[in-house]
């Protein structure tokens, strides 16, 4: 072989490393970023290639990965080229796996200049989405990025209107999860969270005062609602243990927790108190607040008193049982009543 034809391979073999490189995360015409597949060899090449890189971290099963990689293809296009993403199957690469600590899915990594910078667990809007990238890039341009909220979904609890979370002085209740309450907090200065739970017909009711006020108040007070027995996370931290439980948030911090059912006016009040300056002339404010009519006695509690005596501390530990149900009850709070063997000397 000549000389020079020696040098020409020479200089193929030399250039083809940094063309592979380069092929991991390519623009497009236009100047997108498509997302490309990565893997414990070639993603530490490429963090420190692009000054802003966004790592999602996928299992091939996970719905909610899937839905992500789709908003992230569509935000990388809007984005033109201002950030590089590419993506990995977690579960297929334990290095990088365990190197950034990745044990939930979709986590979301955020470098600059190689260095991991933000770390998102779960599901992300592209408004959420936007709104770390803009963090983690001053001057980050998003003239072109789609951030209409889709209005009017429909969704547990009670089949009432929503809003998507986002939303600007939101007129109807917005669904908020684990993953997305701190976007919540930072993005609504006043904010009620509802905690509910499916079967809870307590929740289905405060439905109608929460959707009501949200109209009412004009996007005054934001309105979110999470599903607490789904969301162990929120409901461990403010301690949800019946429902409905009303969490009033004023840039981010609770200020106060109201459990049971509330109608639009008790709850506009109690709204009032919170924040003197709010207008709540288009509310329905009654001289008498709305209750709930207290039950009758319950024909279970006629039939233990009758079996016995009332000397008896069985008979008298269930009796202080059913007072305490028929108390909450009243109050609109749905509580779980557990009874084992054994009851207590006194």
């Amino acid at each position: 072989m000549s000389p020079d034809r020696i040098s020409m391979c020479l200089a193929i073999i030399l250039i083809l490393p940094l063309l592979c490189t380069v092929s991991i995360v390519v623009a497009d015409s236009g100047n997108s970023i498509r997302i490309s597949e990565l893997n414990d060899s070639t993603v530490n090449g490429v963090l420190k290639e692009f000054p802003l890189f966004v790592l999602d971290c996928y299992v091939p099963q996970c719905g909610p990965c899937t839905v992500l990689n789709s908003t992230l293809l569509e935000l990388s296009g809007e984005l033109n080229a201002q950030v590089a993403i590419g993506r990995i199957n977690i579960q297929e690469n334990n290095v990088t796996k365990n190197k950034y600590k990745v044990f939930a899915y979709p986590t979301l990594l955020i470098f600059k200049n190689g260095t991991l910078v933000d770390k998102q667990i779960g599901f992300r809007s592209k408004l959420e989405l936007v709104d770390f990238l803009k963090k983690s890039k001053s001057g980050l341009d998003v003239s072109h990025v789609n951030l209409v909220v889709q209005p009017q979904i429909t969704a547990p609890p009670g089949g009432i209107a929503l809003t998507g979370l986002g939303a600007a002085q939101p007129v109807l209740p917005m669904l908020v999860n684990d993953s997305n309450l701190k976007f919540a907090l930072n993005k609504y200065s006043f904010f009620v969270l509802m905690g509910y739970a499916d079967w809870c017909g307590f929740c289905k009711r405060m439905n109608s005062t929460v959707s009501g006020l949200s109209a009412d108040l004009k996007g005054q007070v934001a309105f979110g609602l999470i599903n607490a027995e789904k969301n162990n996370e929120t409901s461990n931290k403010y301690n949800i243990t019946a429902y409905p439980t009303l969490m009033i948030f004023k840039n981010g911090i609770l200020i106060e927790t109201q459990i049971g059912y509330k109608s639009e006016s008790e709850f506009a009040l109690i709204l009032k108190k919170a924040e003197p300056n709010l207008d709540i002339s288009h509310v329905n404010i009654t001289t008498q607040p709305q209750s709930l009519v207290a039950p009758s006695v319950p024909s279970s509690k006629q039939a233990i008193m009758s079996s016995g005596s009332e000397t008896d501390a069985t008979l008298r530990y269930l009796d202080r049982i059913l007072n305490m149900t028929q108390r909450n009850r009243t109050s609109g709070v749905t509580i779980n009543v557990f009874i084992i063997n054994g009851c207590p000397n006194k």
